[in-house]
Order: C-alpha cells, then sequence, then structure tokens
C-alpha cells in the first residue's frame, strides 16, 4: 500500500492531494485515461482510502514484486508527518530508496535533508544504529518514532549520545503525542491509588502522582515535535538547569510528651512528592524529601493561619519552632519544641514518632490535606542530564550540537 506512485513518469504522493484531486485522478484511472505505477514493480494500480482515512495506492497485482505490506497505522504516520512537513513548506519525498535503505519520510530545505523512520514492531539498538550508520553516511539527519523503546543493556549507555529515538504515544482522541523524555520505570502506573477520589487524610495510603496531575518526563503532540526539530527549537542537550520542587499535600499533627516536663505537646510531619523540574519543562526524576521542608515559611503560614481560623478544636498543642541548640549534636538547627518548657525536641525522636503514626501505632491528632508547591532555591545546574530541550526561542541548557 505504498504512499507514492508514477503517473507518466511523474511521482504523485497520495496523501498530499487534496480531495478534489484524489477524486479526478480516480476518474481518470478508472476510465483508463490515466495509469498508476510503481517504483517496485511494473504493475499498474488504483486508489483507496483506509479506514483510517489515509488516502493511498494499492497494486492490481502483486507478481514479481518484492513491496512488503505495510500497517494502516504505519502508512497513516508516514502520511501524517508529510503533511507537517509540507505544511511547514519543507520539501517531501517517501518511500525513497536507496543502495540498502528504504526511508518512510524525506524531507529538506536548502541546508538540510532529513529521514523520519517510523518502527512499530520491536527493533534493538544495535539495528537502530546500523539503520542510522546509513542514513548519516548519505548527509541525512535521522529521527526515529518507535512504539517500543530499544533496550539498553549497560546504565552508562543512557548517558550517552546515540540514535535519534523517541517513543510514540497516543491521547485519548488517538492523535500522536512524541515522549521527547522517557518516564522513569518507577513511574506514576506503580500505584494502585491515582484516581481523585483517593481520601488523602488516610495518613498510611501513600498519594501517586497522578493524583495531583504530575506526570515524569514530557511529551509533545507530534506536529509540534516534528516543527521543533524542523525550526531547531528541540535541541539535544548533556546538561540541564532547573529547580528541586515539593508538592505538599498533606500535614499530619501528632502528640509527643516531653522529655524534660512530661507534659503532651504536638509536632508534625509534612507528606509531599518531591522532584526535579528542568527550565525547559521536564519533570525528570523523584528526589528526595527535603528535610527542611516541614519549616518552609509557606508551610509555618499556612499551619498559623489554619489553626487559628479553626479555633484548635482538635486540641493541636505547637510549641515555638526555631532554632535551637543541641548539646547531642553539638550545633543549633530548626527544630520543634515543648509548648510547656521550650526543650528541644531533638530529630531522631520526632523521626521515630513520624515513623510510628506512618505505621499506624500513633494515633493522628489532626490531619490537613492541602496543595502547595514549593520550589527550593536556588536553581540547579547538572552537567550530565542527557535530555532533548525545548526552546522556542533557542536558549537551551547547554550548547551541545549535535549531528
Amino acid at each position: 500500500m505504498p504512499l507514492k506512485g508514477y503517473i507518466d513518469g511523474n511521482p504523485i504522493i497520495s496523501s498530499l492531494l487534496t480531495d478534489d484531486e484524489w477524486k479526478n485522478l480516480n476518474s481518470d484511472i478508472k476510465s483508463g485515461k490515466k495509469q498508476i505505477k510503481f517504483d517496485c514493480c511494473e504493475n499498474t494500480g488504483h486508489l483507496r482510502v483506509s479506514k483510517l482515512g489515509t488516502k493511498h495506492f494499492v497494486h492490481n497485482r502483486r507478481d514479481n514484486c518484492n513491496w512488503k505490506p505495510e500497517s494502516l497505522e504505519h502508512l497513516q504516520l508516514k502520511a501524517e508527518l508529510l503533511r507537517i512537513c509540507s505544511q511547514l513548506r519543507w520539501s517531501v519525498d517517501t518511500e525513497v530508496m536507496g543502495d540498502d535503505w528504504i526511508a518512510d519520510v524525506i524531507t529538506w530545505n536548502n541546508e538540510r535533508k532529513i529521514v523520519f523512520e517510523i518502527q512499530l514492531s520491536y527493533q534493538t539498538l544495535e539495528k537502530t544504529k546500523e539503520r542510522t550508520s546509513k542514513y548519516l553516511e548519505n548527509g541525512f539527519e535521522c529521527y526515529w518514532l518507535v512504539k517500543k523503546l530499544p533496550a539498553i543493556s549497560n546504565f552508562q549507555e543512557r548517558f550517552k549520545k546515540g540514535p535519534n529515538v523517541f517513543q510514540l504515544l497516543t491521547d485519548s482522541q488517538n492523535n500522536y503525542d512524541v515522549a521527547i523524555y522517557q518516564l522513569p520505570e518507577y513511574s506514576n502506573d506503580d500505584f494502585e491509588e491515582t484516581s481523585s477520589s483517593i481520601d488523602i487524610t488516610e495518613v498510611t495510603k501513600p498519594v501517586s502522582e497522578k493524583h495531583f496531575g504530575i506526570k515524569y518526563g514530557k511529551s509533545m503532540k507530534l506536529p509540534d515535535f516534528v516543527g521543533g526539530i524542523l525550526g531547531k527549537t528541540l535541541q539535544y542537550c548533556v546538561s540541564g538547569k532547573g529547580t528541586n520542587k515539593s508538592l505538599c499535600y498533606r500535614i499530619v499533627f501528632f502528640p509527643i510528651s516531653c522529655w524534660k516536663c512530661g507534659k503532651i505537646s504536638h509536632a508534625y510531619y509534612i507528606d509531599s512528592i518531591d522532584f526535579f523540574e528542568s527550565d525547559c519543562g521536564i519533570i525528570a526524576y523523584e528526589q528526595e524529601s527535603d528535610e527542611n521542608v516541614a519549616f518552609h515559611p509557606q508551610i509555618l503560614e499556612y499551619i498559623r493561619k489554619y489553626l487559628s481560623q479553626e479555633n484548635n478544636e482538635n486540641q493541636v498543642i505547637l510549641g515555638e519552632i526555631n532554632k535551637r541548640y543541641s548539646k547531642t549534636v553539638r550545633h543549633e538547627y530548626m527544630s520543634f519544641g515543648c509548648a510547656h518548657c521550650d526543650a528541644l525536641f531533638g530529630d531522631f525522636f520526632i523521626g521515630e514518632d513520624t515513623c510510628s503514626v506512618m505505621t499506624g501505632e500513633i494515633e493522628p491528632t489532626l490531619v490537613i490535606p492541602i496543595n502547595i508547591l514549593i520550589e527550593n532555591e536556588p536553581e540547579l545546574e547538572i552537567d550530565t542530564f542527557p535530555h532533548w530541550c525545548q526552546s522556542a526561542e533557542k536558549k537551551f541548557c547547554d550548547n551541545f550540537n549535535f549531528q
């Protein structure tokens, strides 16, 4: 089912024809005024529209022809790539045959020649490299759109610049997205609690990133991806800039008996989802929980207002939160303290009680659901953060030039 045929020796790309042109051509072929032929053989063909709406050609006979059948999805993707490149005013061609290769889609302008290859069945990294090298030898940039990423056997391989391989995704309307930074293996799908009906006041239950709409990695619509490649607003970078962030979603207060005066006060811990977000919009990986987030000014202000508005019906007795000197560690640090005698509640014991609350051994006094995003300063610069950087202004994370 090729997209390209020849009429009187002139190439015709079916998916780029208007509906009227398609109708007229179909009439001419049926009446015998014109004949459609192919690169692969001397057989003639006719016109057809697939179930997915893709205009294409079909051989009348398949004898003495080595054309390999393609899936309707493969055909649709080729047609979509041709349409996008053509709309961006790049010259296009499809099913181009070289000495030992056949390119799905070729597009070019005065300076650059680009091949887009579609791979819907699994292909190893070694095979992808081998096929890519043939295009590079012929002066093409090569970009792969695949359903399943090739396996990486060596962890260090992930940090090397290899073939330009991007995973195809489909959205809820079956439109194509392209992942420009892959989701980690431990990502959102590892959680069962992903619906918006999760009761986040239940402190022993984990909360998925999906609950808050956080999605690791980054994807973009197929037309935006192609436009980024052609317009050089999408570039491979080896380093990154960004900020560690904490999405705080729960404050859990629990009772604590003062080691000095024996009276009951309260402390709390913060449940958060901690991640790094690059300046180009990639949520890249989960961070260790920020130990200082509990004392962040945004959190302290929220707690002060909340307890004041609730008139402390839950009998939360919170001491001053400030720097206190610890004889154990021989320096001062931000800490909880007794509301009655201001004795320091050490981090070690706070940590033990926090674990007891999380495991259900200690009953929390008050649980407050929140949604506070904290950006931790300063901005980070990561030397080893290989990624595809998107920037309409071409202000990329580094100045790495790719071939």
